[in-house]
């Protein structure tokens, strides 16, 4: 993502962190803390990218046939009702670009934290052109499990568009019993085989995002290889380097861009025909 200003909430108090993106799109400068305003005064125009807590977040996946975006948005809040802990009128559903595995990835969120974030950013005259699940920035690669441990919270990244958010005391917990085992086949093998020979691969590898001095979770059950990966301390440092124009952006439906230029020249419009009509 180039020239672009990137920000997320700070989960310890109630400012914002941000970092600059040069036309490679790699950080420029160092990483800074405040209010939105004075976000909007160091972005000088440039887009902006929003970063949401994964905490907030319900990543899943809905099996609906065809590929018209608009069916699957109205579609998805009533395949996933099942799955849902509140009303579906109460919650936000954004879609990704291209099924996965024959299922189409899908951010739940509430209505009320989309309302407040676009009036928030709005008042401070930001231009955000993506809000995407932290979740989804975390530097990931196939068939690996990637966590990044921020504060006492660890957000665990399992897919190009999965994962979740735990609080890390339940970590060690939580990754031997979601995690499926890895199986692999070789070319050589014969195809009628009894299926219980196959070869076990065990769990994918687990990158552990830490910074200095943080409290590892207890992965000694974790059947499967653990990599430490530390860094300076702040979690923007982590989140850029597995940035992705193409993850999920939850600018859609009623909160899309056009959706917002909609609300601006609405009265405008009221206006046009009055001129017109006299």
């Amino acid at each position: 993502m180039r020239n672009t200003l990137l920000l997320r909430p700070d989960s310890a108090t109630d400012s914002w962190r941000w970092l600059h993106l040069d036309n490679d799109g790699s950080p420029q400068g160092g990483i800074y803390s405040g209010s939105l305003e004075a976000a909007a005064a160091a972005a000088n125009g440039l887009r902006a990218v929003v970063l949401v807590p994964g905490i907030e977040c319900l990543l899943t996946t809905v099996q609906i046939p065809g590929h018209s975006r608009k069916k699957l948005l109205q579609a998805a809040p009533y395949a996933l009702e099942e799955q849902l802990s509140d009303e579906v009128e109460n919650l936000h559903f954004a879609v990704a670009t291209a099924p996965e595995d024959d299922a189409w990835p899908v951010v739940v969120i509430s209505n009320s934290y989309m309302e407040t974030l676009q009036q928030q950013v709005a008042e401070a005259g930001l231009d955000v052109q993506q809000v995407i699940p932290d979740l989804l920035a975390i530097p990931y690669e196939d068939n690996e499990t990637s966590v990044l441990l921020d504060n006492e919270q660890a957000l665990v990244r399992t897919g190009r568009s999965s994962g979740y958010a735990v609080d890390a005391d339940n970590l060690g917990l939580l990754l031997t019993t979601r995690q499926p085992e890895v199986t692999v086949k070789h070319e050589d093998e014969d195809e009628d085989e009894d299926e219980d020979e196959d070869e076990s691969g065990g769990l994918p590898a687990l990158n552990l995002f830490a910074a200095p001095g943080t409290l590892l979770p207890a992965t000694i059950e974790y059947d499967g290889e653990v990599r430490l990966e530390p860094f300076a301390g702040d979690p923007l440092e982590v989140l850029v380097q597995g940035l992705d124009a193409g993850s999920i952006n939850l600018l859609q439906g009623r909160f899309s861009r056009a959706a917002e230029w909609g609300k601006v020249l609405r009265p405008w419009r009221s206006t046009a025909a009055l001129l017109l009509a006299g």
